[in-house]
């Protein structure tokens, strides 16, 4: 934003350099007062200092976004601006019920409350898995030695030949005296299916409310970027109205000066509003899942 206003800030102080020489043209014939062309001076100096305050932002900006991104201050980074083809498809705002199916189907929030429900599913499954006997099978195989067997020369190896034992057991588990205890646990994880759910649709509410919140506030961005651009043309048109009739000395440096502050703050009033619909409108696309390119 103060990257466009430097723009504009560079084309005003040049009609102010303009004007000031205008204005002391028309001071050594008289046709001006010697205060009016003190107003033009200060006016010029005025312009100036705004540009360098702007650079000094700027400046100022790039500074916090590299130690934001964690960037080398020596860095030297470029900013990519939204040209004009950019905002005019940012105009396209889509349907509401469009922007409300495609974030709700994306938004990370909603994954992890679908999420919840299942594990609390699988819970109830795994709880009611001990009403029903279960049968374990085990194996095994055991050998030994002992060194008194040297005296007979058996080796250790024949030892532990011979000495091999195998097994194999099935264990059958009834729950007859837990059946209860198992009751209990399965309704207390169908509860927490139930809590799951509801906790689903509170935040399905509350996003929907969010979502149709910001869409209403996308929706007033862009018509303020839309009015501030439509006032600061005509501020703009007005402005050099001015400027051409001071050059013919149809009207006074105040008359000017006062026309060109109002262009200005209407001029600063218009980059407001335009980069903050951009911003919105990103985030509209943020929350829709599209990626954000320019």
């Amino acid at each position: 934003m103060n990257e466009d206003m430097l723009e504009y800030q560079q084309k005003v102080v040049k009609s102010s350099q303009e004007q000031m020489e205008q204005g002391e043209q028309q001071f050594k014939v008289g046709k001006i007062l010697e205060s009016e062309y003190k107003m033009l001076q200060a006016q010029y100096t005025s312009d100036r200092f705004n540009i360098e305050n702007t650079k000094i932002k700027i400046q100022n900006n790039y500074l916090t976004l590299k130690n934001l991104l964690a960037i080398d201050p020596a860095t030297e980074i470029t900013i990519v601006r939204p040209d004009s083809a950019t905002l005019f498809k940012s105009l396209e705002i889509p349907e509401m019920q469009e922007m409300m199916s495609r974030s709700m189907n994306y938004l990370p929030e909603l994954k992890i409350k679908e999420n919840a429900i299942t594990d609390a599913e699988y819970s109830v499954k795994l709880q009611k898995a001990n009403y029903y006997p279960s049968l374990s099978l085990n194996a095994g195989i055991s050998t030994g030695y002992n060194n008194t067997n040297l005296a007979t020369n058996v080796g250790w190896g024949t030892q532990l030949w011979h000495g091999l034992g195998e097994n194999v057991g099935l264990n059958l588990s009834i729950p007859i005296y837990q059946r209860s205890t198992v009751r209990h646990n399965v309704q207390q994880a169908q509860l927490r299916v139930q809590q799951a759910e509801l906790s689903q649709k509170e935040t399905e509410h509350q996003i929907s409310r969010e979502l149709q919140q910001y869409y209403m506030d996308v929706l007033s961005a862009q018509n303020d970027y839309l009015v501030a651009e439509a006032q600061k043309d005509a501020y703009e048109a007005n402005y050099n109205t001015y400027n051409f009739k001071f050059k013919y000395g149809s009207v006074t440096a105040v008359d000017l000066i006062q026309q060109q502050t109002n262009y200005l703050n209407q001029l600063n009033k218009y980059m407001q509003a335009k980069y903050s619909f951009v911003l919105e409108r990103k985030i509209l696309d943020v929350m829709m899942g599209i990626p954000v390119k320019f």
